[in-house]
């Protein structure tokens, strides 16, 4: 249904303009259960052993900022994962402290992203691959363009972000919590926002700064937890 508003050019203009509304109410939802988010996820992965840390937004809004920025609706998170298993893992962590389960994003059958939410408030967990060889740490986002047409509904584009690997992770307090954020986090801010100093007023500015490569179509998203937890248990 959302596909359909968004592609149909007489409810495309309404329907971009709902979902700035929407975003607007979430990022004012954000200022207020941050901080529960944030203890939250600090409870989930230390007591799961599994390796996170802020990202992005986030992680430009905890070190510029002290808090998340202003107008963000939702948190970033990187995930190290020792195998996709541990994604069962996350999942029941996460549904025991209250968050619920959005969707998952696929490419080459693998699971590189997932989102949750808790309270109206959404968070992507982007799944990074370790390459020590080259030295690089990599995650996929995905999306969709207005103006293609795509084989099915949930038909995606991934775009591979490739930066410096990041190993070693230090912990910044934010809301009263410990966040977990890159030791590293300058070159890391400035790998994916260039001069990071300065607010900028549209994400797109950045693109021209990260190292990407783009997959058209070449992914999918999935709502059910049902697909999910039978994709995890095969791999």
């Amino acid at each position: 249904m959302k596909i359909f508003f968004y592609e149909n050019k007489w409810t495309r203009s309404p329907y971009m303009l709902l979902g700035k509304i929407k975003k607007f109410l979430k990022s004012k939802r954000l200022k207020k259960v941050a901080p529960i988010i944030v203890k939250k996820i600090y409870m989930v992965f230390e007591n799961i052993g599994i390796e996170y840390f802020y990202d992005y937004g986030s992680l430009l809004g905890i070190i510029r900022e002290e808090h998340f920025l202003y107008g963000d609706n939702d948190i970033d998170v990187g995930v190290i994962l020792k195998s996709q298993s541990d994604i069962s893992k996350i999942y029941d962590s996460l549904k025991e402290h209250g968050f619920n389960y959005v969707c998952s994003f696929f490419y080459n059958e693998e699971i590189k992203e997932i989102t949750f939410s808790y309270k109206g408030i959404n968070v992507d967990f982007f799944i990074y691959d370790y390459d020590y060889n080259s030295q690089s740490m990599a995650h996929y986002y995905f999306s969709r363009q207005s103006e293609k047409k795509y084989i099915t509904w949930n038909t995606k584009d991934a775009r591979r972000y490739t930066y410096s690997l990041q190993s070693d992770f230090i912990y910044k307090e934010v809301y009263g919590v410990f966040c977990k954020i890159m030791k590293n986090y300058e070159k890391a801010l400035e790998e994916r926002y260039g001069n990071w100093c300065v607010p900028q007023q549209s994400d797109n500015n950045y693109e021209d700064v990260r190292n990407v490569e783009i997959f058209e179509g070449a992914a999918r998203v999935d709502y059910s937890y049902k697909k999910l937890a039978k994709e995890v248990k095969s791999n």
